[in-house]
């Protein structure tokens, strides 16, 4: 992130994801609908990249009468040949959707925000239009304390609204919800424990000409269990509710099915030894102690699938449901009740062994329902693994 003592053209910022977009509102403002003010509203991009820059910014503005709202776009600039054409679509790693904001057309001056996401920290964005039409713009990233000032430069033409955003999951973890769980502390002890959601994937690797699938495994987002509100010592329990954004999984964890890509994580508590700064899992020291999973046979099983363990994990879809190909939607209830495009589902899941046999989506959220829920128990199943055997979900099956 830039400093007060970079250069006033080095910007490094983050991305938001904020809430849902104005759809019809851009579709409005796009049909050249009364209100909408082509001569402020376009395609703007960053005019001065030095040469240690390494992202630029660019910006579809929208102003309709004494409001305005834009997509923020960025790119990065990881190589020579991508600094010959910064803004190629190549470039492009995210955009964004500010929030709606007050357009002061006397003095040409807006005030816009992109909300803060579970990966990335808040932006502010400051703009103004000199006599010459171009937007000078201030970003202040929320852990930044000096906002970077640059010149951007219309291009032309109407502003592009084309930018999918996936929403955050708020995911709500629940231990214990009316007592606390506890362990037997002869069986084993609770140190530090830490919740995280552990994406358990596989990827493909070519072993002398041989397609071998590797198991891969991603704790994030992890949280400290507080002694005091989450984690009791002295009943060696965990107790209460965590509350927290989860953003999409990282780009290695997905894997690909028909035209878009998928991601399986489990709620999980795994105990820390050290109880260093940040988590870093040490599979073979630090045990599971706690998940959504069960074991056995519940009734309301899917029918002719041999399962011998259920429970709920969190199904990630980077595109809509029906993208999936027909293999794997031949093993997921409830397409038809399911918002197709709703990108995170908190399914039960059913496996047998470590693989996972059949999910079932939930259906559309109801009112009265809190459909982002999930209860963990504590198990001793985990206490002498040495790798993750969580059961996963195989596209290829």
């Amino acid at each position: 992130m830039p400093t007060s003592s970079q250069s006033p053209g080095r910007f490094r910022p983050p991305t938001a994801r904020p809430g849902a977009l104005l759809v019809l509102l851009c579709a409005w403002a796009l049909a050249g609908c009364p209100g909408f003010e082509d001569e402020l509203s376009g395609h703007y991009r960053q005019s001065i990249i030095g040469e240690l820059d390494d992202q630029a910014l660019a910006v579809d503005l929208f102003r309709f009468g004494d409001e305005v709202r834009a997509v923020v776009r960025f790119y990065t600039l990881a190589s020579a040949s991508s600094r010959e054409d910064a803004y190629a679509p190549d470039n492009q790693t995210r955009c964004a959707w500010t929030s709606p904001a007050p357009f002061d057309v006397k003095a040409g001056t807006f005030e816009l925000r992109l909300q803060a996401t579970a990966r990335h920290p808040g932006v502010d964005l400051s703009g103004s239009f000199d006599a010459a039409g171009n937007l000078q713009l201030l970003v202040a990233p929320d852990d930044v304390t000096s906002p970077t000032p640059l010149v951007m430069e219309p291009t032309g033409g109407t502003p592009n609204a084309a930018c999918q955003t996936i929403d955050d999951l708020v995911l709500r973890a629940r231990f214990g919800n009316a007592s606390p769980q506890g362990l037997d502390p002869q069986t084993y002890t609770l140190r530090n424990p830490v919740f995280s959601l552990l994406w358990v994937g596989v990827e493909a690797v070519d072993n002398n000409g041989a397609l071998v699938y590797v198991a891969i495994n991603r704790t994030e987002p992890s949280v400290r269990l507080e002694p005091g509100r989450h984690f009791t010592p002295a009943d060696n329990a965990l107790e209460g509710d965590l509350r927290l954004s989860v953003p999409s999984p990282p780009e290695r964890i997905l894997a690909r099915s028909g035209t878009t890509r998928y991601g399986l994580a489990h709620l999980v508590v795994i105990d820390d030894a050290q109880n260093e700064g940040r988590f870093g899992w040490d599979i073979s020291a630090e045990p599971i102690v706690a998940t959504s999973l069960e074991r056995g046979r519940v009734d309301d099983a899917p029918e002719g699938v041999e399962t011998n363990g259920w429970g709920r994990a969190i199904f990630f879809v980077e595109g809509s449901l029906n993208q999936l190909d027909a293999g794997l939607r031949a093993r997921i209830e409830g397409l038809e009740e399911a918002s197709p495009n709703q990108h995170f589902y908190i399914a039960q899941v059913f496996f047998y062994n470590e693989d996972v046999v059949a999910l079932r989506l939930p259906p559309r959220p109801r009112p009265g329902l809190v459909p982002n829920a999930v209860d963990l128990q504590l198990t001793t199943d985990h206490l002498e693994a040495r790798e993750v055997l969580l059961p996963r979900l195989f596209h290829y099956n």
